[in-house]
């Protein structure tokens, strides 16, 4: 008889999801596509327990999903997202060219900023429309150093 992995997808934007998803599929792999849009550490917060996961099933062992993904699900800091969004940012004006590598950012630039890791910021929206009409580089490093700086908190 020939095995052969089985990879499930679906909504996975956190390691909850995934969890869910092995929990109810049984499935060798999780596949995650629009759930790193703006979420990239949902690798880092879930790739370990996956592959802990896949190596324990391999064993013959079933169990142990909620201690793998349990407190995976670490939203960045503040400083990690400001930086992390400026090397966005610089790496795709390096592959699209910045007038057009502008225009398409954008989309990907917002959505860093909606969803759990940013539910608490104040003046969400106001940020949001400022980031949506960015021109260059530097007024979105101005944007964020602003905002860093007056830790538009809750």
């Amino acid at each position: 008889m020939l095995k052969f992995p089985v990879l499930a997808n679906g909504d996975n934007k956190n390691a909850e999801d995934i969890k869910k998803c092995f929990e109810i599929t049984g499935a060798d792999g999780v596949m995650i596509g629009r759930g790193a849009l703006g979420n990239p550490w949902i690798f880092r917060n879930t790739i370990i327990p996956a592959l802990q996961l896949s190596s324990s099933r391999k064993r013959g062992s079933s169990g142990g999903l909620d201690s793998l993904f349990q407190g995976n699900d670490k939203s960045p800091s503040l400083e990690e997202l400001k930086k992390i969004v400026l090397r966005h940012a610089e790496l795709h004006l390096a592959h699209y060219g910045e007038q057009h590598g502008l225009a398409t950012f954008r989309k990907h630039l917002l959505s860093y900023f909606k969803g759990e890791k940013v539910k608490d910021i104040k003046e969400l929206k106001n940020l949001r429309a400022r980031l949506a009409q960015i021109k260059d580089m530097e007024e979105l490093k101005q944007i964020l150093g602003c905002w860093m700086k007056n830790k538009n908190m809750v």
